[in-house]
């Protein structure tokens, strides 16, 4: 599931790391949406958005503690997934 960063994918920046209540998504202005999904140690979806505009939250207060997956996809990228850490 994890997947080479593309030069675009290395501009997107994933905080805090590890997480206690959100984890921010940052990238450069883009005009092109994106799916953001989060995914749990056995691969279950725990949250899924469409992400626009240059920063996006997602709430991870309710979730247990542990390690997560954060995947991005866009229509004519490489999908770019990173490990976050829940800890709480």
């Amino acid at each position: 599931m994890l997947a080479a960063k593309t030069a675009s994918a290395q501009a997107l920046r994933l905080y805090p790391n590890p997480a206690r209540t959100t984890v921010w998504l940052e990238r450069p202005a883009s005009n092109s949406s994106a799916t953001v999904e989060l995914f749990d140690a056995v691969g279950k979806c725990q949250w899924r958005g469409e992400w626009r505009g240059t920063q996006l939250a997602i709430p991870v207060q309710q979730l247990p503690a542990g390690l997560y997956l954060v995947r991005v996809l866009t229509a004519n990228e490489m999908p770019f997934v990173e490990r976050v850490m829940v800890e709480h």
